[in-house]
């Protein structure tokens, strides 16, 4: 039957909740193209006694009841006029999730499902009754060889070589990934309070990457500096392989300069995004790259380990890119110093670069975008 309506727009509302601040993205479909319906930020900045007594305010945050945080989502949801309340998705931090990578004897999906609970004791360090646990194949070691088309030919093949070292025993790897029950039932009830219908909640590091690696089926490390936490992923051929957490955040370096500046919070906020690791913008005072060597070193000596323990489980993977991401990021010349010390490729990305949008957005989105990065990739998941 011929219709004169256009069909009913089907909206995708994902929702952030930070260390220091809520974030949502509501995405719609257009064509084959992601389109940015609205989005709002809420910001719950420490107070000025928590910025002196170096209080880590994710606690705090996360302490706070289910209903005070719901309220917030309803004043993020009036303020961004959302449409996508009853396909909603949020996140999980990072830092509360367990994530690894488990070796196993090469095996199907469905053996794997059987056994990945005995395996899954192993490796997490609370009773599994405790966690909700899932999990993905990322390798099977021997797929890609079984699959290649072998070479006809008439001319006959020379003798092996003698054997000098007994042949690779074919393997299997799982990402394990278990959230404690207790953070899931708190962002159930939040969800719950806010009137909103939950879809889905996914580990924000999963979320990151959709946003920001898209179809690319290329490796390297994604690096989100959160408020709090920085969040180090293992991406191989465009998925997460594996995940690891820097306790250095974004909020660190704002403390740092606050309290040996004696400045307000404003105030070291605009010097980090300012002048930050090069100097400059309101201040020429090069004393502030000194202070926040020590930190930014932190980052860039757990991204070395976590590239250590990469190529030692793949040797014949090269990690030679990072992709830069999280509103941490916003640390002028944090980019240019991190590729001087790692001798990698770094790469500021945008989660909207993949997404329809006014031009009049422009200048707001490209400062603004790294830190809505994990809502846009929780809003993908659902158009």
């Amino acid at each position: 039957m011929f219709s004169l309506f256009s069909p009913k727009e089907k909206y995708s509302l994902g929702i952030d909740i930070g260390t220091t601040s809520i974030k949502a993205v509501e995405l719609t479909r257009e064509k084959d193209r992601y389109k940015l319906s609205s989005y709002a930020a809420l910001l719950a900045r420490p107070s000025a006694q928590d910025m002196r007594t170096n209080t880590r305010i994710d606690v705090e945050f996360m302490q706070r009841p289910e209903g005070d945080i719901a309220d917030m989502i309803k004043s993020l949801i009036s303020a961004g006029g959302f449409k996508g309340m009853n396909n909603a998705y949020m996140s999980l931090p990072a830092f509360s999730s367990f994530t690894t990578v488990i070796d196993m004897p090469m095996m199907s999906e469905k053996e794997v499902r059987s056994s990945i609970e005995f395996e899954a004791r192993q490796y997490v360090p609370v009773p599994l009754s405790e966690v909700n646990i899932d999990w993905n194949i990322v390798n099977h070691s021997a797929k890609d060889d079984q699959k290649k088309p072998q070479p006809k030919s008439d001319v006959p093949k020379p003798p092996a070589p003698a054997a000098t070292a007994p042949a690779p025993v074919p393997r299997t790897e799982v990402l394990l990934v278990a959230v404690p029950k207790e953070i899931i039932n708190k962002y159930l009830k939040i969800a719950q309070f806010a009137g909103i219908k939950l879809a889905s909640l996914e580990v924000e590091s999963f979320s990151n990457v959709r946003a920001i690696i898209g179809n690319d089926q290329s490796s390297g490390i994604v690096l989100d500096i959160g408020g709090q936490n920085t969040n180090i992923s293992v991406v191989y051929n465009g998925i997460i392989y594996a995940t690891y957490n820097s306790n250095v955040g974004g909020n660190d370096f704002t403390r740092i300069i606050g309290q040996s500046l004696n400045v307000s919070e404003q105030r070291a906020e605009a010097i980090k995004c300012e002048g930050g690791m090069v100097g400059g913008g309101q201040t020429t005072d090069m004393h502030v790259r000194e202070l926040l060597l020590p930190l930014t070193d932190k980052i860039i000596n757990d991204i070395d380990r976590v590239i250590s323990i990469y190529k030692h489980r793949r040797p014949d993977v090269n990690l030679d890119k990072i992709l830069l991401t999280g509103g941490g990021s916003n640390l002028a010349g944090v980019a240019d110093y991190i590729k001087e010390r790692t001798r990698l490729d770094v790469i500021e990305t945008s989660p909207f670069s993949r997404i329809y949008y006014a031009p009049a957005l422009d200048a707001t989105l490209n400062n603004f975008g790294p830190t809505l990065s994990v809502a846009c990739g929780l809003a993908m998941r659902g158009v």
